[in-house]
């Protein structure tokens, strides 16, 4: 979800912003980002990250400093100081909101020395990460900066001895990390994949660690080491892991049931070890009017529909709004059908093992729905599996009476969100997720053909 704002800032000026919202997260963490001279809150590389982290649970804000943009000023009238003051303002005006949890801050080239200077006094600031900061970026504010800090360098940017030395003067938990070959806008081939994972990382790791809702840290203590909340490398590696636990359901009877989207890439790995067929089973969020990343329920193949009676109740959703977001879910759950079931028929779930899969959970409504859909259309014995998630939600699932087995292995504490579980979390396509479909459907005829 999109949402752009204006504030005036304390010169009086007209600023301009934009936030990047993750679906189905209430008080996400939140990365405010400090862009480069003559760039904008529209620069592709910012944008390509916020939206990463929107994958991941984490909101972006995304806004034009004084002169540049859509923000109203003089670009030559604008120096380091000026911007300092935008950025500060940006952060008193998100930290107003009660919509977002901790705030992280990433700033790129000259945006990095804006940020770095902003981090090194205020201590809102929870998390930090600087892409080739310019040679504004004062060592002394690097002294006084005691948040996670992470700076990323090209090898063949001219600044990489300047800025590792730089790295060298944070006294709190850092990071310095060398991306090959590239140059101070990281253009070459691969080079912005890494920058962005790395980035993604550090912020799931450090924003989510510090997620305990309290008042914010003092600069003048160092934030305690905490182990990282990640435990898999990416999908496959925590569809991998969770095959091991369930082998006692090896066999061809065996049916594995993908969530789609990023279910999928989990479901894959356990599909193959336990020789097991593979389908996907479709469950959509039904969202609430006006904040369309929160779930006020969700409905599932076979219109069956479960509802978030707590945040209905919260929200005060009356039924004629509840009956017109329904009926748009329905419409992309349609619509998604279409696409997978042009691929793959629906499996059979009779009398069958079926072993639900997504890549994690975060409030659970559409995974609950995908179990009481696929109870209902017969499926035999029901086992969940998820790499982790919200330990409560997992204990719901747990005692859902159609659940046969739960196997979950992560709980971090705190959870924030699904993308904490993984060091890469990429989005998964529906082109993906057709071409999975596809390739196991012709893996299992060339079986049968052989056998």
């Amino acid at each position: 979800m999109e949402k752009s704002f204006r504030l005036t800032n304390r010169r009086g000026l007209s600023l301009s912003g934009e936030f990047l919202l993750p679906d189905g997260r209430l008080k996400p963490p939140l990365v405010v980002f400090a862009h480069g001279w003559a760039s904008s809150k529209v620069s592709p590389r910012n944008r390509e990250i916020a939206e990463a982290l929107a994958e991941a649970g984490i909101a972006a804000l995304l806004f034009d400093f004084t002169g540049h943009g859509e923000s109203e000023g003089e670009a030559d009238a604008t120096g380091l100081r000026e911007q300092c003051d935008d950025l500060s303002d940006i952060i008193d005006f998100a930290a107003a909101s009660a919509e977002f949890g901790p705030i992280g801050v990433a700033g790129s080239s000259s945006g990095g020395a804006v940020a770095l200077a902003v981090a090194a006094r205020d201590a809102r600031v929870r998390a930090l990460v600087l892409r080739a900061p310019s040679a504004d970026s004062d060592p002394e504010h690097a002294a006084q900066t005691r948040i996670p800090t992470l700076l990323i360098q090209g090898e063949a940017d001219r600044l990489l001895a300047r800025n590792r030395r730089l790295a060298e003067r944070f006294p709190g938990e850092h990071a310095f990390r060398t991306i090959a070959r590239a140059g101070h806008l990281f253009e070459e081939a691969g080079a912005f994949g890494e920058v962005r994972r790395e980035t993604v990382r550090w912020f799931s790791r450090w924003l989510g660690a510090q997620a305990t809702g309290g008042e914010a840290r003092p600069h003048s203590a160092k934030p305690p080491r905490v182990p990282s909340p990640t435990h898999f490398r990416d999908r496959a590696d925590a569809g991998r892991a969770l095959a091991k636990q369930l082998l006692e359901h090896r066999g061809a009877e065996t049916l594995v049931i993908a969530l789609p989207r990023g279910g999928i890439a989990v479901a894959e790995p356990i599909a193959r070890e336990l020789g097991a067929e593979l389908d996907v089973f479709v469950s959509r969020k039904v969202r609430a009017p006006d904040q369309p990343e929160l779930a006020i329920g969700a409905v599932a193949e076979g219109d069956v529909v479960v509802w978030n009676d707590d945040v209905l109740t919260q929200l005060g959703v009356d039924e004629r709004e509840r009956a017109r977001e329904l009926e748009r879910s329905r419409g992309e759950l349609a619509e998604r059908l279409r696409e997978y079931r042009a691929v793959r028929p629906r499996a059979r779930l009779a009398n069958r093992t079926v072993i639900v899969v997504d890549d994690g959970v975060a409030t659970g409504a559409t995974l609950k729905a995908a179990i009481v859909a696929l109870a209902k259309e017969g499926a035999g014995e029901l086992v969940v599996a998820l790499p982790g998630g919200s330990g409560e939600t997992l204990d719901e699932i747990a005692r859902m009476p159609q659940v046969r087995q739960l196997v979950a292995p992560a709980r971090p504490e705190p959870f924030f969100a699904v993308g904490q579980l993984y060091d890469v979390f990429e989005p998964v396509s529906s082109a993906e997720v057709c071409e999975v479909l596809r390739s196991c459907a012709t893996q299992r005829g060339g079986r049968r053909r052989s056998s």
